[in-house]
């Protein structure tokens, strides 16, 4: 299993989890925001899964890196993957 940590919001869940990770680490956020960060981060993910037609976490997991490979920029890819209005 891999593991990210240092989440701070739904953004970055999303981000760890195209990059490949399989489990989402937010004690500090906890820590600094209280419970609520668990809530958000679900209710987030769970919004950008319907948003971009994802039925399952393991759907996204590692979608970046298998776009970079036929692509070559991960930086670009990544923006993309999580919002597609940012441009890099």
């Amino acid at each position: 299993t891999d593991v990210a940590g240092n989440t701070s919001d739904w953004i970055d869940a999303a981000e760890f989890l195209l990059l490949g990770a399989t489990t989402i680490q937010c004690t500090t956020a906890i820590l600094q925001h209280g419970y609520r960060i668990v809530e958000d981060l679900c209710e987030g993910l769970a919004d950008y899964m319907v948003a971009r037609g994802y039925r399952s976490i393991d759907a996204f997991v590692g979608k970046a890196l298998e776009a970079a490979g036929a692509q070559g920029d991960l930086i670009k890819v990544l923006i993309n993957c999580v919002n597609p209005y940012i441009s890099a």
